[in-house]
């Protein structure tokens, strides 16, 4: 009976199952103790294994496991959500790379509104690239937000749709369940969009400048991303959005537009520089208007 023991605990390790019954839990995230994650049933689950791939950037992976949740195959990770954190403190799951052909977000979206209830916070930045070919590709990107006692739950959603042959578009997925503490998550934030007059004066000048066409934008605070007002991202360099201000670059040959925002007033300057000498000082003001909600998936 001594030597069936150690086989038992092999075949039935004990914990098992402990992870997927309280993902779902809402009483376990509102007493979640973020400072001692690791002494939670999810985080003592046995079926946790070492990492020992290479982690994204800015993320350290530790321990993993596959998962099923809402018949979604889930690869479950640990991680450290920065370098000040020694031990992992902070719950993802992502969609299995083999089943990416296939959009989970909606099945992941009705799962956790079940269990959550409604988001607190949602945000679409989904476009179409090129529709007037008949041939653009559509991307969905969809971000909701829970806050659950001292936990805040995200889940990211992406699918681009590229057209291969009528009525088969060529479909990649990919989807992201986070749990982490509240007050060290970020919170979602709206899109933002932008509407400014502009003005030209030549470098130097104090006359009134000769007036410009206006100059439309979409503020991503979540991506740190400046886009068009379709929400395709725009090519802008040395992109920097916070909660006061927001400024950005955009190249072209030896030409460059930098442009800053001040989002308490709303007043936007800037300056074209050719071959990095200043020619053209901008100013103008901007209307700015949350892009609220997320399409339902």
């Amino acid at each position: 009976m001594k030597r069936l023991i150690p086989l038992l605990l092999t075949l039935f390790p004990l914990a098992a199952g402990a992870f997927p019954e309280q993902a779902g839990n809402a009483a376990f995230w509102k007493a979640m103790d973020w400072d001692h994650p690791a002494t939670t049933p999810v985080w003592q689950d046995r079926n946790w294994v070492n990492y020992i791939g290479v982690p994204a950037p800015g993320e350290t992976r530790q321990r993993i496991q596959d998962v099923r949740l809402a018949d979604v195959d889930l690869l479950a990770i640990l991680a450290r959500s920065g370098t000040s954190s020694r031990q992992p403190d902070q719950l993802q799951l992502l969609t299995q790379a083999a089943d990416r052909r296939r959009d989970q977000c909606p099945a992941l979206t009705r799962w956790a509104k079940s269990r959550f209830g409604a988001p607190a916070a949602t945000s679409d930045a989904g476009y179409t690239l090129n529709a007037e070919s008949g041939k653009g590709m559509v991307q969905s990107d969809l971000s909701y937000q829970w806050d659950i006692g001292t936990t805040r739950l995200t889940l990211l959603c992406q699918t681009r749709e590229i057209p291969t042959q009528p009525g088969k578009p060529l479909v990649e997925s990919f989807s992201r369940l986070t749990f982490g503490s509240l007050a060290a998550t970020p919170e979602l934030k709206p899109l933002v969009s932008a509407s400014c007059t502009r003005n030209e004066h030549a470098a130097g000048a104090s006359e009134p400048g000769k007036s410009l066409d206006r100059m439309g934008f979409v503020i991503d605070e979540n991506k740190r991303l400046i886009r068009r007002p379709d929400k395709v991202p725009l090519k802008a360099s040395d992109v920097r959005i916070d909660r006061d201000s927001v400024s950005f670059s955009l190249e072209r040959d030896t030409a460059s537009n930098d442009y800053r925002l001040d989002r308490n007033t709303g007043l936007l300057t800037g300056t074209l520089r050719l071959a990095g000498i200043p020619m053209i000082r901008i100013s103008g003001h901007c209307q700015l208007k949350p892009l609220t909600g997320a399409a339902s998936p």
